[in-house]
Formats: structure tokens, sequence, C-alpha cells
């Protein structure tokens, strides 16, 4: 659901088993993966939608395989194309090439798709099981509580609050939850 259109009031008396910080493949999967097994998820994320540039873009075989688990790898690999070989150059020069493939596996190939192509198919995966990932909220502060980890919350210019069981930080380099609990980044 798109905070845009919530009650923010309705946060306030919110709970979940777990609370994930960021929509990109990594947060969209683990929810995907929770809910599959009936744990009741919150998923997050301060932009407005998915990306819209080209990002990540290679899916290894052992990738493929998690994400046919999570009800996704015919989707994928529709939206891909399989990488059959690498050929390495030097200064325009050919030196080589690697040929791919062979493994026995579903995926027996790496494929290509980027960010921006797999986050809808998994957001679409997501809403099959229940869950939808709420836009334009940004978490701001969190506090271990006795019973529960509780999140602050900025949905535009209005704040709330949720509890969860856990919270995961799946919000990037310059995660609020990864610093909120102070761990750092070298990068």
């Amino acid at each position: 659901m798109d905070a845009t259109t919530k009650d923010p009031r309705s946060y306030n008396r919110s709970r979940t088993d777990v609370l994930i910080v960021g929509a990109g493949p990594v947060g969209l999967a683990l929810a995907i993966g929770l809910r599959q097994h009936g744990v009741s998820v919150r998923i997050i994320d301060l932009a407005p939608g998915p990306k819209d540039e080209p990002r990540a873009a290679v899916i290894w075989p052992r990738g493929a395989e998690a994400l046919d688990d999570l009800g996704v790898g015919k989707a994928i690999r529709r939206a891909a194309n399989e990488l059959a070989a690498v050929h390495f150059y030097s200064r325009g020069r050919p030196l080589g090439a690697a040929r791919l493939g062979g493994l026995d596996s579903a995926y027996p190939r790496p494929l290509m798709i980027e960010q921006h192509v797999t986050e809808p198919i998994l957001e679409a995966r997501l809403q099959e099981l229940g869950a939808r990932v709420e836009r334009n909220v940004r978490a701001v502060r969190l506090a271990q509580k006795p019973d529960a980890v509780e999140v602050h919350l900025c949905m535009g210019g209005a704040t709330a609050s949720i509890r969860a069981d856990w919270v995961v930080g799946c919000d990037g380099a310059r995660s609020v939850v990864r610093k909120q609990i102070g761990v750092s980044f070298p990068g």
C-alpha cells in the first residue's frame, strides 16, 4: 500500500513480525520468502516507486534457483538474456573467450537482467502473497523495547511508529537501520 494514501495514525497501532526497510531486490526477495512461510511482513521504502535506471545486471545460476523457489524464476528467465560466453579484449584486441553454462541446474547460465526489470517482477509476486511495498516512507529512528523494536517513520510531513519483532535493513549503502545499530560500512 502506498503510504501516501494511508492514514499515518494507523501506523501507531501497527505491529508486524518483520519490518523490512528497503524494497530493492534483496528486501523484496526476503519479504517474499517470509510470506511464503506465513510470517507477517511490512516493507517500506523511501522511493516513490521501483528504480527506473539500470543497476545490478547479472543473476548467477544459484541466485536464479533461489528466485525460482520464490516463484519468480520463470518470469525472470522470460525477461532476461542468458549469458553464453564472455569475450575478453585489451586495447581493442581480442584475448579470448570463456564459454559459460553446462551446470547441472535449471539455470545453467548467468542471466542478464537489470534491477529496474527485476524489481517489478518481485513486487508483483509479493502482492500475490498479500503484502505490498509501502512507498514514500522513511525510517527515522529505531528504539529497542523489551518486547519489540519501535521504528519511527516519516511519511511526507507526518510521523508515526510501528512495532516489529524483527527489523531488517535492506536500505543500501546509506542504511538508516545499519547506522542506528552502529554497524559501519567501509565500502
